[in-house]
């Protein structure tokens, strides 16, 4: 974990790479709210569907963070070369899991889920750690 007091071009292109990817995650997080609300009740299981509403609400959070990491990484000149990749991951294996699982009932998706919380917990802790070292 490196410490850049100045931004150069490779972080301003990761941070836009970033930015762009946390819109398009805040639009299907959107859309997928959507669905939810309004084409999967009475469809699915009360159980399934908040199943389904939990995937989503985190899918929300950590595409937010992703903004909020590109936000605090600019401000305190820090790189966040693994974080964003735990939070990618986290969406995909914790939301897109849930999602898939609400609809098929599938237990090895309800079981790769953790996993997914697992990479949020862990790029927050990375995240933390870099604000500490930051700050020396």
């Amino acid at each position: 974990m490196e410490n850049n007091s100045t931004p150069n071009s490779k972080n301003t292109a990761t941070s836009t790479k970033t930015l762009k990817n946390a819109c398009f995650l805040l639009f299907l997080a959107v859309a997928f709210g959507a669905f939810g609300a309004h084409g999967l009740e009475g469809k699915i299981s009360y159980r399934a569907l908040d199943t389904y509403k939990t995937g989503n609400l985190y899918h929300y959070y950590q595409s937010f963070s992703l903004i909020l990491l590109v936000l605090i990484s600019n401000s305190l000149g820090i790189t966040f070369k693994w974080i964003d990749k735990l939070f990618y991951a986290g969406i995909f294996l914790f939301s897109f899991c849930c999602y898939a699982y609400a609809f098929t009932g599938i237990k090895t998706l309800a079981l790769i889920v953790p996993l997914g919380g697992l990479s949020f917990m862990i790029g927050w802790l990375l995240l933390g750690f870099q604000i500490l070292r930051a700050k020396r």
